[in-house]
């Protein structure tokens, strides 16, 4: 694999550990390590004359002093310090990017537009948004319910007397009256509260527990206030 794309390097270190080499045993040295850190690789004896490009009998000659700063095992010159440093650099790296995709995946989140489609059971679209602004939580996109179907609802609604105690409808939704309360008194927009509506009557059509409608529409509101401290007061406000 290809070495880390920089190094620690300490010039006055490394003088003062060759001070007493040679111009030609320095640069030989300096060679060694270079391979070393380039290519993340450890050198095989029988390679380094071509690594330090020197001929078999130039090599012969500073061998046993370059020697003296690697640890020879099985044919292979180990530098303990240089491959520490480059896996504390791949560390470094690896971290960095981590938190590099993690904070670009957050940030994408909060410009990208969600698209939500709530549907009845019998596949009746009754609302499309499109939400997400990076600095406002405000429903910035196109807004648009399906006004025919949302009057029908509540005309039902408005129309049954809360004295009568029956389950859910599969055609049940929050009246005008609780979606502005839950503006109002729960900082909860219509189309956050809209959003809840399919999950609120799968869980409530199972169950078939009689309510009067004022209770249905009451129980909505607590299940919207819910589902909003869940998500840590997100509520599209």
């Amino acid at each position: 694999m290809a070495g880390p794309p920089y190094v620690k390097f300490y010039a006055s270190e490394w003088d003062a550990d060759t001070l007493d080499l040679s111009a030609l045993e320095d640069g030989v040295y300096f060679r060694i390590m270079k391979y070393i850190w380039k290519t993340a690789k450890i050198p095989t004896e029988e390679r380094l004359p071509r690594i330090t490009g020197l001929t078999a009998e130039e090599w012969a000659q500073v061998r046993d002093r370059v020697a003296c700063f690697f640890r020879i095992s099985d044919g292979c010159w180990h530098h303990d310090r240089a491959e520490a440093d480059i896996a504390e650099v791949f560390e470094v790296i690896a971290k960095k990017s981590k938190g590099g995709k993690a904070s670009a995946l957050a940030r994408k989140a909060k410009r990208e537009v969600a698209k939500k489609r709530v549907r009845t059971p019998d596949s009746t679209e009754v609302l499309t948004y499109v939400e997400t602004d990076e600095q406002t939580s405000d429903v910035t996109g196109a807004l648009t319910i399906r006004e025919e179907n949302i009057k029908e609802e509540n005309r039902k609604s408005d129309n049954t007397t809360s004295l009568v105690a029956a389950p859910l409808s599969a055609r049940w939704i929050p009246n005008k009256t609780t979606l502005k309360l839950l503006a109002s008194d729960h900082n909860i927009n219509a189309p956050f509260a809209l959003g809840l509506v399919a999950e609120f009557k799968l869980y409530w059509l199972d169950r078939k527990e009689p309510r009067t409608a004022d209770e249905w529409q009451e129980t909505f509101v607590r299940w919207a206030c819910k589902v909003r401290d869940e998500n840590g007061g997100t509520n599209g406000l």
